[in-house]
């Protein structure tokens, strides 16, 4: 029990401090982690936690403070504007849902299908912005982490049809 209560306790430090510090002048927190997807996904991963553990304490004081710790997640989480982390909490919270409460599983529908209506702007251009325009043309082009995840794939791709049998190894070809 003591784990479960140091693992919240962990959980609502980090975003106390991600919601004292708020976003930078990039519009992304980063906490005291100092990296926005990181942090996205350490509130994810504990935020979920947080909410299983829900169900299983039946004291009334420890249902709060997980609920707090559970609500300062999802905050922590929205300010990190992680898309990783927020399809990674949607997931796990969904998968909580299911599997505990008809109610939280239709708080939660509820919440994704009128999420255009209630998230902040800078939460709904992160989520459907990959493109940028380009100073010198009219012309759009990728932003630089989705343009980096592309020529990663695009280099694995190239790796599996060099190596379809034995591939690339720990280190490399």
């Amino acid at each position: 029990m003591v784990g479960v209560q140091l693992v919240v306790l962990g959980l609502l430090a980090e975003a106390r401090m991600t919601i004292k510090m708020g976003r930078n002048f990039r519009g992304r927190a980063s906490g005291s982690i100092d990296q926005p997807n990181d942090l996205g996904a350490f509130l994810a991963m504990f935020t979920a936690f947080a909410a299983a553990m829900f169900f299983g304490i039946r004291n009334f004081w420890g249902r709060l403070v997980l609920a707090g710790a559970v609500g300062a997640g999802i905050f922590g989480v929205m300010l990190s504007v992680s898309r990783g982390g927020i399809l990674a909490l949607g997931v796990a919270l969904g998968w909580v849902a299911l599997r505990s409460s008809r109610m939280l599983t239709i708080l939660l529908i509820a919440g994704a299908l009128t999420s255009p209506a209630w998230a902040p702007d800078y939460l709904k251009e992160r989520i459907m912005g990959t493109e940028v325009a380009t100073s010198e043309t009219d012309e759009k082009e990728l932003e630089s982490s989705s343009a980096d995840r592309v020529e990663a794939w695009r280099a694995i791709g190239q790796l599996d049809m060099d190596h379809p049998i034995d591939g690339g190894g720990f280190c490399g070809v």
